[in-house]
């Protein structure tokens, strides 16, 4: 049933060939964009909304891009975020909300049978996902937090095509900092192109930018292959970065009073083929020793290599530099190397190992994880905000028993609880966050088993 309303059908819609038309739903219900007239020739497969719940430049929100996945049978949000959580679908026009639409002098029917059933302030579907790239830019405050300025997204399939057409959403411009995907000088803010072969780039845009800390999020699904690597290549700094194409990656960068800094076309993804080293990586492992941990690989047929990169997380997923090691053998013959972290955290350390050529070019080992404890108690969350839409949560030597949780808004409203049942000793729990949740800052209440409580600011 839809809501009780029947207002009946609309005046269709005049969508001027090349340009944007605004469109109010002036229907009690939810119009459903998922039906038969709604998307078509004329109609471009993309529309756009303004979410004030986005946060943007200036707190007043920012755009958001719903496109058409004919795989999913849903439309995408891009770049996800404020009302629509990180990354979800989407298929509705709220009653009373505005949207852009463009076309080729197309006519769009607003008519009874449009509409949705009931109406809500969002409604969200599970999401089948595709081979993709979601590349997010996040601003950084003056206190370190930040929040999410602008996204794009790259969808990888066989029927997709490399050239712009009505698959793609065109960017829709924020007032503030905007990122998007540049395909033969067309701005997008969803690209959906042919599946990756050997080598391939995503030409990144920035604009808007301001002169201060940023950093990139970049999340990959299904797009690991044996054999393919992914670089993030900076023009005003001259540096790579590997990207995961398994998980996330968080690369920071700074714009500074420089005109290259602030170029829109700074940063852009480059697909290669990943190139055998000349070495072999035999095994790595680590171990503790005293109050420290000790990394140590071993090395087979050492020829041309320039250092061995030992990397380390707190999480699994984000990895910094720990120690380099320069290459000593290089004649042929097998060699071990070691190095200690003097600074491992309670609860799990990873490590692996980066191997460089004189040439370049990069090979990782498995990832191995060592458990410390042992060191003072305490009750803490890893970088105080949610991470992958998770809060990690470290109890660290603290007593058997059980937890309650309250996740509580500034209106003192309380969004999540949780009990745990703690063992004793060390352990990390994982609490899912709501992808509906505003972005901003929020109080995380642990009472632990004698009653008493520790407060821990989270920001989403």
């Amino acid at each position: 049933m839809h809501a009780g309303d029947h207002q009946g059908d609309q005046t269709p819609i005049s969508v001027p060939a090349g340009k944007f038309a605004v469109v109010g739903n002036i229907y009690a219900s939810a119009i459903d964009f998922t039906t038969s007239g709604m998307r078509g020739s004329n109609i471009d497969n993309s529309f756009y909304v303004w979410d004030p719940n986005r946060g943007g430049n200036h707190g007043i929100g920012a755009f958001q891009t719903l496109s058409w996945n004919s795989g999913t049978g849903n439309f995408d949000v891009v770049p996800g975020g404020g009302s629509y959580g990180p990354g979800n679908i989407d298929n509705f026009i709220e009653s009373g909300q505005a949207f852009f639409v463009s076309g080729a002098a197309a006519i769009l029917p607003l008519t009874e049978n449009k509409k949705g059933d009931g109406s809500g302030m969002m409604v969200f579907r599970p999401s089948i996902t595709p081979h993709q790239l979601r590349c997010n830019l996040y601003s950084m405050n003056d206190d370190s937090s930040s929040f999410l300025a602008d996204g794009a997204l790259t969808v990888f399939d066989d029927t997709y095509s490399d050239e712009v057409d009505s698959m793609d959403a065109k960017k829709f411009s924020n007032f503030g900092e905007n990122l998007s995907v540049k395909v033969r000088n067309e701005l997008l803010a969803l690209d959906r192109k042919h599946t990756i072969t050997q080598a391939d780039t995503i030409f990144l845009n920035l604009s808007g930018l301001r002169a201060q800390e940023y950093h990139f999020e970049f999340i990959a699904d299904k797009l690991f292959e044996p054999g393919l690597r992914a670089l993030l290549e900076d023009n005003y700094t001259l540096t790579k970065t590997p990207l995961s194409l398994s998980a996330a990656t968080f690369v920071n960068f700074t714009v500074v009073d420089s005109a290259r800094s602030y170029a829109p076309d700074r940063f852009r993804i480059v697909f290669i083929p990943a190139m055998p080293l000349p070495v072999t990586l035999a095994w790595v492992k680590a171990f503790c020793h005293d109050k420290n941990i000790n990394v140590e690989w071993r090395v087979e047929h050492e020829v041309n290599m320039k250092q061995y990169e030992v990397e380390k997380s707190t999480n699994g997923i984000q990895f910094n530099t720990l120690a380099v090691k320069r290459a000593t053998a290089n004649d042929g013959r097998a060699a071990i190397y070691i190095t200690s972290d003097v600074e491992p955290v309670e609860g799990y350390n990873y490590y692996r190992i980066k191997g460089v050529d004189i040439n370049g070019k990069e090979q990782y080992t498995n990832v191995v994880k060592v458990m410390m404890s042992g060191t003072k108690p305490d009750i803490t969350i890893y970088l105080n905000r949610v991470t992958e839409g998770v809060i990690y949560l470290r109890l660290l030597n603290q007593p058997q028993g059980k937890y309650y949780l309250q996740l509580i808004n500034k209106a003192g409203q309380v969004i999540i609880r949780k009990l745990i049942v703690h063992t004793g000793g060390s352990s990390t729990e994982l609490i899912k966050c709501s992808c509906n949740l505003s972005h901003g800052m929020y109080l995380l209440e642990v009472t632990k088993p004698g009653g008493s409580k520790k407060n821990i600011n989270v920001l989403y």
